[in-house]
């Protein structure tokens, strides 16, 4: 037996209008495309990575312990990065505390700009560079006490081209002693 029914073929109408949909659907992921390829704003400025963490010692308690407590991975000229460190002191005697910086890359040690405070006092401002200098202002810790430290780093505006796609790793070391010794 022989079939005498012809295919069935859509109408221009319904060929139309899937040439129409299968376009509007390419320019749909050639715009995606396009969009995840392009370069992201900001004016062409390459933000630096800086992180900070504090060294583990016998004598206190630090928290965070054993990760960053001030981490910003595109740092930007003017715009600070922040972070907080508790101390506390967990020895049976009084301690005085004293804090410097070990850079582990030395990108941005002249560059980079840090504020130090123990509550409202300032304990440090200035460069990187010159943290790595026990700070002449020790912190007096009695038994059990503990202590916030605050600390700000941020790039001195205009500095865009000195600072970007470079690095601060730095280790907060905290020297202490009994009161009375030195740090």
């Amino acid at each position: 037996m022989r079939s005498t029914s012809k295919p069935i073929r859509p109408s221009r109408r319904a060929d139309r209008l899937a040439k129409l949909s299968g376009l509007v659907a390419g320019l749909c992921l050639a715009g995606a495309a396009v969009s995840a390829w392009s370069v992201p704003p900001g004016g062409g400025l390459a933000g630096s990575e800086v992180s900070m963490l504090a060294n583990l010692t016998g004598e206190l308690e630090v928290s965070p312990a054993g990760k960053p407590f001030l981490r910003d991975g595109f740092l930007l000229p003017g715009d600070p990065a922040r972070g907080t460190l508790e101390i506390r002191n967990q020895t049976p005697k009084p301690l005085l505390v004293s804090l410097r910086a070990a850079a582990e890359t030395p990108d941005l040690v002249r560059l980079l700009q840090v504020e130090i405070r123990a509550g409202e006092r300032l304990v440090y401002r200035g460069t990187l560079a010159g943290l790595r200098r026990p700070v002449r202002d020790e912190q007096r810790l009695e038994v059990g006490a503990a202590r916030r430290l605050s600390v700000r780093a941020w790039l001195p505006e205009g500095s865009g081209e000195r600072s970007g796609n470079r690095a601060a790793e730095t280790t907060l070391e905290l020297l202490s002693a009994p009161v009375g010794g030195r740090p």
